[in-house]
């Protein structure tokens, strides 16, 4: 006799056909996209306090094993700050509240100074980019404003598509100030005002709350790369600088301040 038909509960499918049929769900739903950094602003999403801690500038457990025996200060965590507003941003989460920077030990400076510490790349690699910089000159072929050129342009890629950039800021030259002297800012933002003409718009966590904050960077031709040619080719160079106004509704004046070189430090979002 012949086997009779297998019967299947009514209103029911076979698992493959459900597995199949989720994934043809799957693969039709609209996934969400991530808000784009274009509409960050720091009057809304960057701290409301300034950068400038006080205590030791230690990981917790070293501070517990100093028994409290260390002289306190005061110290930036710059790229810790740039990285929490960043995450806070696209985790769709408020900036937390308050204009008194967070005392050591509380959730939020923990959570700083642990981005902070992120900032600088596995294995702290950032710190010697940083210490290379510092030791190089201004310009020449292997000048720090060429340089600029070169390792800025990742990050302007990357502003292109909507996404942040956190750029490293050189300022002081070894031999005329310490590492930590140097910068770090949140780019979420990238104008081109005039031919050969870039401007950054950040969150620097040294001006909170401030929309108003730019970096600037002219490109101009310095020197002459050598070629196996007989025509060396020129080398084009960065100029940058800070440029901060004032509030609106504040009184104050444009403050700008030179910078001798920028790059992209190494942000991943994080919880």
């Amino acid at each position: 006799m012949p086997a009779e038909p297998r019967q299947h509960r009514p209103g029911l499918l076979p698992t493959a056909a459900l597995a199949a049929a989720a994934a043809v769900f799957i693969a039709a739903s609209p996934r969400a996209e991530p808000p784009s950094a274009a509409d960050f602003r720091p009057s809304r999403h960057g701290f409301g306090f300034p950068n400038s801690f006080s205590g030791v500038p230690m990981p917790a457990a070293l501070r517990a094993l100093t028994g409290g025996t260390l002289d306190s200060g005061r110290f930036g965590l710059c790229g810790g700050m740039s990285f929490c507003a960043a995450d806070d941003y696209l985790a769709g989460r408020p900036s937390p509240p308050g204009a008194t920077p967070p005392r050591a030990g509380t959730p939020l400076y923990e959570r700083i100074y642990a981005r902070q510490v992120d900032s600088l790349g596995p294995g702290m690699g950032m710190v010697r980019t940083f210490l290379s910089w510092m030791r190089a000159p201004d310009d020449g072929p292997a000048g720090v404003r060429v340089a600029t050129v070169a390792a800025i342009a990742p990050a302007l890629e990357r502003m292109g598509r909507g996404e942040f950039a956190v750029i490293g800021m050189v300022l002081v030259r070894a031999g005329r100030g310490v590492i930590w002297n140097n910068h770090q800012v949140l780019a979420w933002a990238v104008e081109r005002p005039a031919r050969g003409e870039i401007a950054l718009r950040i969150y620097d966590p040294n001006h909170p709350r401030n929309d108003r904050v730019t970096l600037h960077l002219t490109l101009t031709v310095s020197g002459m790369w050598p070629t196996p040619g007989p025509t060396p080719a020129p080398a084009v160079a960065a100029v940058s600088r800070l440029v901060v106004e004032p509030l609106q509704g504040s009184p104050g004046t444009t403050r700008r301040q030179p910078v001798r070189g920028l790059f992209e430090m190494p942000y991943r979002p994080g919880g």
